[in-house]
């Protein structure tokens, strides 16, 4: 008898063991897909990252170059409020102190500015 309960010991040990291995081989395929979301998160952030960094450089030579056309003032493209620059971009001009939400509250030398400025 003594050999019978030491197989049955013996084939528990075993079991548990392979219970261990198939816990371990389905965490592993866990961890695998987990990385595999990171890794596309990454590359969506760092996209966006681009983006933005591009949308960045563009304003500031838009406004630049709007600058160096009327000193003193600026010029920047942002999206119509409520959406994203996906949907469009407004031209948003500053005199002085003062925002101009659209073209259409520029004076026509000022409005031949800014399209200039875009051209450029």
């Amino acid at each position: 008898m003594p050999s019978l309960q030491a197989k049955a010991d013996e084939l528990r040990k075993k079991q548990k063991g392979m219970k261990k291995q198939v816990n371990l081989k389905k965490m592993s395929a866990t961890v695998l897909k987990d990385n595999e979301k990171i890794e596309d998160a990454i590359e969506k952030l760092d996209r966006s990252k681009r983006n933005a960094l591009q949308k960045e450089k563009v304003n500031g030579d838009v406004g630049g170059i709007f600058a160096e056309l009327l000193p003193d003032n600026f010029a920047k493209l942002q999206p119509p409020e409520g959406q994203d620059s996906m949907q469009g971009l407004e031209v948003k001009v500053q005199l002085g102190t003062v925002w101009k939400q659209s073209l259409t509250e520029l004076r026509g030398g000022q409005r031949y500015e800014t399209v200039t400025s875009k051209i450029m």
